[in-house]
């Protein structure tokens, strides 16, 4: 499935590079994120990704912070999130070719550190005062209504 979804992006490229050479546009069609072949490479990758067996321990990890991923997500997608977290990474600038790769290594560390942070500490305080408990039965009331 790894090789079927590598040979996907290849013909992906491939096919941008010839409609280039031909004067069509199909760098619209087949390159963008809904594209259809965007999107057989990513249902492939998971396939793939599906198979994987992880030792136990690992695996616990893994959980945890997936649990966070799409709070990272959100947090740095923000409009106003985003200003202030480039705002303060900026002032981290490296000048240089090797800086430049850095910058953009430690921007990705720091903004996902930082996120995952935000969302550890709303997850215990919405624990601690049992927002979440709220939120299920307020849902399970509504699913009881329709």
């Amino acid at each position: 499935f790894f090789l079927l979804s590598f040979c996907t992006v290849v013909l992906d490229e491939l096919f941008i590079f010839l409609a280039k050479g031909i004067g069509g546009n199909w760098s619209t069609f087949l390159f963008y994120n809904n594209s259809p072949t965007i999107a057989f490479a990513s249902v492939m990758l998971m396939v793939w990704a599906k198979k994987i067996e992880i030792a136990s321990k690992l695996s616990k990890y893994i959980v945890g912070l997936s649990k966070g991923v799409f709070s990272v997500y959100l947090l740095h997608d923000n409009p106003i999130t985003r200003e202030m977290m480039w705002q303060q990474i900026g002032k981290l600038f490296i000048p240089g070719e090797w800086g430049f790769i850095l910058n953009i290594f430690i921007s990705i560390v720091v903004i996902f550190t930082v996120s995952l942070c935000v969302e550890f500490i709303r997850r215990k305080l919405f624990q601690s005062l049992k927002i979440e408990k709220g939120i299920d039965s307020f849902i399970s009331r509504l699913h009881q209504l329709g």
